[in-house]
């Protein structure tokens, strides 16, 4: 990634050295968005993936039969599927450099978050019982930041007070988080009035995107315009979760022995996967984020 910064800074340099030649100058946008990218990949496998474990349970021998307490291993395999998600908010900053009166060098930054949860009730074995009844609540936050560079050609000549505009540009995503929590609260059994909490996080960066978008503007002055467009952007690079970590607060006396994993890194593919819903499989996880968006952008040229 610090090389496409550096390939990126180096472009822009070489833009404002030729545009300082030209005596042309930078337009700033802040930019109010909303983004619906794909996460199908998500909602079909990581939304869905239960949450399987193994926990041992105590049986307390008869007082007519000698021996000691014995402890068999009981598994558990809880569903609490988390809803897919819609569009959100897109905020960002643009720059552009004019170039004559049609053409624009676009340069920006985003950024896009969403979140979901799920609650239900469920029995999970936990110190040495095996029916303790709990408010299960799972969480599930997915953000990414992007830049892109780009055209951007006005129809007609820049000092039109109405103009339309086409514009192309190439999208990298640089810090792709996704991350979960899934919260006991027991209701019944040892534990009870007591929480465990399981946090589970994954990350990626570089699907390339290429996106195309129509637009209109309004000059208000010399100096301030407005604008509106919409446009879609395709993937050309997928992306696969590449790094994971995983975090609880699960004591001895809990009696985990096996600690669940919805989603989590295999070391063979070299890449995150998630847990099938029937719990007896992992399945591959692949980011492409295809989707639309739409944009507002009050600029100040100088």
């Amino acid at each position: 990634m610090s090389r496409n910064v550096l390939l990126l800074f180096s472009l822009v340099f070489s833009v404002q050295v030729v545009a300082i030649e030209l005596n042309h100058g930078w337009t700033f946008s802040p930019v109010i968005g909303i983004a619906n990218p794909s996460l199908d990949p998500i909602y079909d496998h990581i939304f869905r993936a239960p949450f399987r474990g193994q926990s041992e349970i105590v049986v307390d021998l008869p007082d007519d039969i000698e021996g000691e307490q014995t402890y068999p291993v009981e598994d558990f395999l809880l569903q609490n599927e988390l809803e897919p998600l819609g569009a959100a908010p897109e905020p960002g900053l643009e720059m552009r450099r004019r170039f004559g009166l049609h053409y624009d060098f676009v340069i920006g930054v985003s950024s896009w978050e969403v979140n979901s949860r799920s609650t239900v009730y469920a029995y999970i074995p936990m110190q040495g019982e095996i029916d303790n009844q709990a408010l299960y609540e799972r969480r599930g936050y997915f953000s990414y930041m992007q830049y892109y560079l780009g055209l951007r050609y006005l129809m007609f000549p820049r000092k039109k007070k109405y103009n339309v505009f086409l514009s192309m540009t190439m999208n990298e995503l640089f810090d792709i988080d996704y991350r979960e929590e899934h919260v006991f609260d027991f209701k019944t059994g040892p534990a009870t009035n007591f929480s465990r909490i399981f946090i589970y996080e994954a990350q990626t960066t570089g699907p390339l995107l290429g996106q195309f978008a129509l637009g209109g503007e309004i000059r208000l002055t010399e100096r301030f315009s407005f604008s509106f467009e919409g446009g879609y952007a395709f993937s050309i690079r997928d992306g696969k979760l590449s790094s994971f970590n995983m975090r609880n607060d699960l004591n001895d006396g809990d009696r985990i022995q096996s600690v669940p994993q919805p989603f989590g890194y295999d070391f063979r593919l070299g890449e995150v996967v998630a847990l099938s819903p029937d719990g007896r499989n992992r399945e591959s996880i692949k980011l492409t984020l295809d989707g639309w968006r739409v944009a507002s952008k009050f600029s100040v040229t100088f």
